[in-house]
Order: structure tokens, then C-alpha cells, then sequence
């Protein structure tokens, strides 16, 4: 009986590797077609899994927020268009709230010209997760994303700044460019009209030192209330200009997107992420049927 309920499984699984729900894993190299029509498969310069601080495109800044989308998101999204200042988004899929709330907030994001990255669905320290419990907070936010948009990013930042050579290695292995940034706000340790002051200082000198992809938080009161209205003026008053992080980058904005991943290594098997972690975690009859490469990560 064993056997055969091993054997149901596994052609069950031969059946789920052909099958790719909302593209969260490419099971065909066949390119989809990309909002503008590109291929979703992209040969890239920028590399997966390294640590990118700083932009290359000379002469702008790459404003970028994470832990949105919250209740103030909108409000700032007014004052960014009124000042043509755009910014990239890092978000949560569960952080403040859901982001099944914000659909037309995400939508409008990608109608006004910016570029939405991913920040883990709930905000996880990726440094204290095991790769395949990274890849989950990965996997989990593109659903949602290709639920609400149709298409996933490629850009991503880690909650808390928080990474290993693990976290690098899932990264590396699900494609993602992941940005750290050189000038970090630190709005979220600032908390009163007098404790903003330091954030808008920390602005200030960055700009001054050269530095140009921010790190700001859209969720925070603060941040809502003051620092982005000194952000856009100052700005303004020097004449830089403000582009999303994939544009300083050097890449279009069909490069920060993608509908499909490239198909995993030859001889593995792509299947849903999330059946990974049942299946190359939990030993059925004393095996498990998957490893973590043959779910596309590796460690």
C-alpha cells in the first residue's frame, strides 16, 4: 500500500511540474508575453543575488519605500505626481494590512511611472529563515502580484536590511536583483516632529556625500507628515532627478518584470514553491520525494 500511494504521489507531482499557477514557476521555457510584449525571460546586466548599493546610471537618484502599501500611500502618490518625483515601492504582501486592499493603489503605482519591487510577503528577517521558508516569503508575494497586476518584479529588498549568503543564494536561484542602497533615512527610528529632523539631516548629507538609492518608509506617520514633502522639495531645489531604482539601473521597465521565471536546471522538475516545502522538508515513509534544488533553490 505504501508503495503504491508513493507512486500515486509522484505521478501526482509529474502532473503539478506541467502545470505553473499564476507563472509563480516557469514549467516550460516558452516566453509569456510581457505587458508591453517583450519576453519575459531577459538577459540581463544586472546580476541576481548580489548586493546592489548604488545606482549606475549617472546624474539621478532612486528614491525607494518599503512596507507599503499603507493607509498614507495614496497621499504621497498625489504629491509624487504633482512633483513628477518617482520612486520605487518595495512591498509586503502582509505587513500594516493586505495588500489585496491596495489594487487600484499598485495599479496606479505602475500607471504614474514607477516600479513596484517586492519586500517579502510578511516582513520576515530573512536571515533567521531556513531557503526554503525564504523562497516561500517570495513566492507568496508574487501570487499575489500576479493576481492583482499579472506580472511579478524582479527587484526585491530585504526587510530589516537582513541577509546572508543563504538569503543571496535564494535570490541568486529565484532571479532577483536585490538593492540595499547607500543613503538610508532611518525614518522608522524617528517618531516625533523633532525626531524627523534627523531623517531630513540624514537626506540632506547623502545627497551631499553622492550617494542615490534611498531608503524611506511610506507607512510611517512621519515619513507621511513631513519628510516626503522635504524630500520632494529638496530635490526640486537642486535640480536632480528622481527615477526608480530599475531605471538607474540602466535597465526598462520590461526588465523589472517578469510574467514567468527561467526554467530551472536541466534534469529538475519545476513545480509550485509551495508544495516544496511539504515535500523536500517532510519525509514521507521514511523519504522525501523533493530536494531544495529541484524546487529551485538551493542550501
Amino acid at each position: 500500500m505504501a508503495a503504491s500511494l508513493g507512486r500515486c504521489l509522484l505521478v501526482s507531482l509529474f502532473a503539478l511540474s506541467q502545470w505553473s499557477p499564476n507563472s509563480l514557476v516557469a514549467a516550460s521555457p516558452r516566453p509569456h508575453a510581457q505587458p508591453n510584449g517583450e519576453s519575459n525571460i531577459v538577459k540581463r546586466a544586472v546580476p541576481y543575488g548580489e548586493l546592489i548599493y548604488g545606482c549606475d546610471v549617472p546624474g539621478v537618484i532612486a528614491p525607494a519605500f518599503d512596507d507599503g502599501p499603507w493607509i498614507y500611500t495614496e497621499d504621497i502618490l498625489d504629491r509624487m505626481e504633482a512633483a513628477n518625483f518617482k520612486a520605487t515601492w518595495f512591498i509586503n504582501g502582509q505587513n500594516k494590512d493586505n495588500i489585496y486592499k491596495y489594487n487600484a493603489t499598485l495599479k496606479r503605482m505602475i500607471a504614474l511611472g514607477h516600479q513596484i519591487g517586492s519586500h517579502t510577503w510578511s516582513h520576515k528577517d530573512l536571515a533567521t529563515l531556513t531557503p526554503t521558508d525564504t523562497a516561500l516569503q517570495m513566492t507568496q508575494l508574487e501570487e499575489a502580484l500576479v493576481n492583482i497586476l499579472g506580472y511579478m518584479p524582479t527587484y526585491m529588498r530585504p526587510p530589516f536590511l537582513s541577509y546572508n549568503q543563504a538569503v543571496l543564494d535564494v535570490m541568486r536561484d529565484l532571479q532577483y536583483v536585490v538593492i540595499i542602497g547607500d543613503l538610508n533615512t532611518r525614518d522608522w527610528a524617528y517618531q516625533s516632529a523633532t525626531e524627523i529632523e534627523n531623517a531630513k539631516q540624514l537626506f540632506v548629507t547623502g545627497l551631499d556625500q553622492g550617494f542615490t538609492i534611498v531608503e524611506a518608509h511610506d507607512q510611517e506617520e512621519w515619513t507621511h507628515g513631513v519628510l516626503i514633502d522635504f524630500m520632494i522639495q529638496t530635490v526640486q531645489q537642486r535640480g536632480l532627478v528622481t527615477v526608480p531604482v530599475g531605471a538607474c539601473m540602466g535597465q526598462s521597465p520590461s526588465e523589472w518584470y517578469r510574467t514567468a521565471r527561467a526554467p530551472p536546471p536541466s534534469g529538475t522538475v519545476g513545480i509550485p514553491l509551495f508544495l516544496c516545502s511539504f515535500f523536500s522538508t517532510s519525509p514521507f515513509f521514511g523519504f522525501s520525494f523533493l530536494s531544495p534544488l529541484t524546487c529551485g533553490i538551493q542550501g
